[in-house]
């Protein structure tokens, strides 16, 4: 049972490598079409299986201000790659405001399963119709301001969106790339498929506000 746990595990972290081996090789050669989030606009999900190319400086965080993202579907299993601007070697997490269980930071993907935004809820990017998300987060705990590397705080999760709060429902695989400022996704999602709507979305809590940029198709 060990063994094969090993062995999954290690099939997942392949399969993420692979996807930012291929959103490398493809980054400047994708035409499709893409809009970062402002009060006024409306973003709207993209499809599977496609590199969006988002507006740089769009926030002031480089750790959360996306350069652009990418998805590959295979199956029920859903990979992401979303390159930042830049991901220092070290962040500060407990920064003030941040509470003992809320969520500080999140990198990833908002999911309307059946393309629908007048089913299911709103999600943290601001997309309507999610049901799942895939999302790496990370927690702040009790305690003074702390510099600590991304890699070694991030949980990965997807969870299930119901009645505006989501439910965990399994563990994902995270990867970090500082070199090409990258963080990769892989989780399995119920349902998907290419006809499923992403949003992506990073967001920072700080000083008892918060901070995002949103990722969509226009």
């Amino acid at each position: 049972m060990y063994n094969e746990y090993i062995e999954n595990k290690v099939e997942s972290e392949k399969k993420t490598a692979c996807l930012i081996f291929l959103y490398l090789i493809t980054g400047c050669s994708s035409s499709n079409s893409q809009q970062n989030n402002t009060p006024t606009q409306i973003i709207n999900g993209c499809p599977p299986n496609q590199l969006v190319i988002a507006k740089e400086g769009n926030v002031k965080y480089p750790e959360i201000d996306v350069v652009s993202a990418a998805s590959i579907l295979q199956g029920e299993k859903l990979m992401v790659v979303i390159k930042l601007k830049n991901i220092p070697e070290k962040i500060t997490f407990n920064s003030p405001g941040a509470e003992n269980g809320s969520i500080e930071y999140v990198w990833g993907v908002d999911i309307d399963i059946d393309g629908n935004s007048a089913t299911g809820n709103e999600g943290l990017s601001g997309c309507n119709g999610i049901d799942y998300i895939l999302h790496a987060i990370a927690l702040p705990k009790y305690g003074n301001p702390k510099t600590l590397p991304l890699s070694s705080v991030l949980e990965a999760i997807v969870g299930k969106f119901e009645n505006n709060s989501f439910t965990t429902i399994s563990e994902a695989t995270v990867q970090v790339s500082l070199v090409e400022k990258t963080i990769g996704l892989l989780g399995t999602i119920p349902g998907i498929t290419t006809k499923s709507n992403l949003c992506f979305v990073t967001y920072k809590l700080i000083d008892l506000d918060s901070v995002q940029d949103v990722v969509g198709c226009q």
